[in-house]
Formats: C-alpha cells, sequence, structure tokens
C-alpha cells in the first residue's frame, strides 16, 4: 500500500456524528445588581404621540427620561416611522434622555431604520442640561446605502462620559426611522441586564455571562488507538480552543456521548473532534478527523440546532 493510499485509508476510518442541541444555561446567583428593563421606542406610532407633537409617550421604564424630535423630521403615521424628506434644508434629529443614576457602564441599542442611498444619518452622545453635544459621531455615517429595512445593533459606552442621553442627527438625505431599543448594561460585557436575569448570569459582573453547552456522540469505526479530542472552535481554521475535552470510546462500543459546557452565547462555534493516535496533543494531518455544521449559540436552553455530520 502507498504513503498516499494508507493516508487516505486513515482518514476515512473515522466517522463521528454530533447531535447538536442547547441545554441547560450555565447557573449564577444574582447577587445585589439591578436588572434595568429595557426602553422601546415606537418612533411614529400615533397611539404614543403625546399632547405635545414632537414628544412620544410611551410606558417607559424609571431609568428612561423622554423621547422626542426636534427640526423638520415628521412623523410618518402610515409605517410609524420618523421621517426626513430629501429636500429638507433645515436640521433634523431624534433624541433620548435618561438617568445617569442608574445608568452607569453602557447601553446596547437596536435601531430599525430605513438604509436610504445618498443620506447619512451620525450618533452623538448627548444633552447634558442645556442639551449640548458632549460627543460627536460615534459610528460614522450609519447609513451604507443599500436601500432595505436595516437592523442594527451597537454598543454605547457610557463609562467615559457625563452625557444624559443620544442624538440622532440627520446628515443629508432622506431618513426614515422606525424604532430604537435601549438596553442598559450594567456591566459591560456586552449582554443586557434584561438578558442577563432571564438566562441566569450576574448583571452586576462582567465575568458572568450567558452562556449554553453542546451535547452529542462521536462515533469511531476505525481500528487507531488514542485519546479522541472534542472541542468548539471560534474560527474556521482552528483544532484548538479553551472549550475542549478528551475521551477514550469504551472496547465494546464505537459511539460515547459529550458535552462542552460554559460557551458564551452570541457567537458561531465549529463542534469538531480529532483522534490523537501519536499522543503528540496536535492534529496531524494523518490522523482521523471529522467536522460539523458551525453551531450559532443565538436561541433559548430549550430550542434545538441543526445537527450535522462530521466528515473527514
Amino acid at each position: 500500500m502507498t504513503d498516499q493510499l494508507r493516508r487516505t485509508w486513515r482518514h476515512l476510518t473515522f466517522r463521528a456524528k454530533l447531535l447538536l442541541a442547547l441545554l441547560a444555561l450555565c447557573s449564577a446567583a444574582i447577587t445585589g445588581a439591578l436588572a434595568l428593563d429595557d426602553a422601546y421606542i415606537p418612533w411614529g406610532d400615533s397611539r404614543h404621540i403625546g399632547t405635545n407633537d414632537n414628544i412620544i409617550d410611551s410606558n417607559f421604564p424609571s431609568w428612561f427620561g423622554s423621547a422626542f424630535k426636534t427640526g423638520s423630521g415628521v412623523w410618518d403615521t402610515n409605517i410609524p416611522a420618523w421621517y426626513v424628506s430629501p429636500d429638507a434644508s433645515n436640521e433634523a434629529a431624534l433624541g433620548v434622555l435618561f438617568s445617569r443614576s442608574m445608568l452607569t457602564n453602557s447601553l446596547i441599542m437596536k435601531l430599525g431604520y430605513l438604509d436610504s442611498s445618498n443620506s447619512s444619518l451620525f450618533l452623538d452622545m448627548l444633552l447634558m442640561t442645556n442639551q449640548s453635544v458632549v460627543v460627536t459621531n460615534l459610528f460614522n455615517n450609519i447609513l451604507t446605502g443599500s436601500g432595505l429595512g436595516t437592523s442594527r445593533i451597537f454598543n454605547v459606552s457610557l463609562a467615559d462620559t457625563n452625557a444624559m442621553g443620544l442624538q440622532f442627527r440627520r446628515g443629508a438625505g432622506s431618513i426614515t426611522i422606525y424604532d430604537t431599543l435601549l438596553s442598559p448594561d450594567g456591566d459591560g460585557d456586552g449582554f443586557s441586564d434584561m438578558e442577563e436575569a432571564i438566562w441566569g448570569s450576574d448583571p452586576g459582573s462582567a465575568l458572568s455571562i450567558p452562556c449554553a453547552a453542546i451535547t452529542g456522540q462521536v462515533f469511531y469505526a476505525g481500528v487507531q488507538s488514542g485519546v479522541i479530542h472534542v472541542l468548539a472552535a471560534t474560527n474556521a481554521n482552528d483544532w484548538a480552543s479553551a472549550y475542549y475535552l478528551t475521551m477514550s470510546l469504551p472496547p465494546a462500543s464505537h459511539v460515547a456521548p459529550f458535552t462542552l459546557p460554559g460557551l458564551p452565547l452570541r457567537r458561531p462555534y465549529y463542534a469538531r473532534a480529532w483522534r490523537d493516535v501519536n499522543d503528540n496533543q496536535t492534529k496531524d494531518y494523518w490522523e482521523p478527523f471529522g467536522t460539523a455544521v458551525p453551531v450559532s449559540l443565538y436561541l433559548p436552553c430549550n430550542s434545538v440546532c441543526q445537527g450535522g455530520r462530521l466528515l473527514c
């Protein structure tokens, strides 16, 4: 048997199957941190336009102050939105105010808008007591000109400023903003307080974040021996990860279950396995291996992901 055929045979003797599912989340007691409610702003919704036409009136949480428009923008109540005509010559902006005694580190902001072409929209940090701008143009032009209805998420740090609000400022062209969701993130870990309360992690500690587990089975029908490495990589080309385990198949079985716990949510994982025949702790090109379809841990813990086959 030639070396090439031998290498090919060694690869084809390894088959593995992963049944991918989200299990119970990592448990974490919430100690001393208050989970603040989210604030949803339905711009242009006629049910929430108060007696002052410039102000959105809704059942906002206690940390939230107000939501309003200024300048030449108008409410579009047919498809609820804030709209600025491309011909408008005056300044136009949306503003929100909030309490800095309750908000400390950051906000997670989800913005729904029409991604208009030949237009520009900027986000400023502002609204001290005199509503002046204190930080301008946080993310450059938000619009890319796709012409599509779009939703984007921004992490807005409050840690190094005494700003008490945000401003969506029209630069040029047509602007349409449908809604905004503001979610306090007290520990600045990229997960809102409400998310952490729901998932069971601590909204007051950046070391405690929502996480889940991948569980499944490895099946091997070959003749090689050696420890099997199972891992969840965060890069499409990696065969090493902080999330891994080693296992041996029992002599009477070609199948072994596994669980990889503690995987932070909101990121993709590449579930992989390989057999360390020469016991050098490194995946060599000739050793049996397999990989599954990528898994994105974004779902609730009772949801099941699509399974995948680990093929050579």
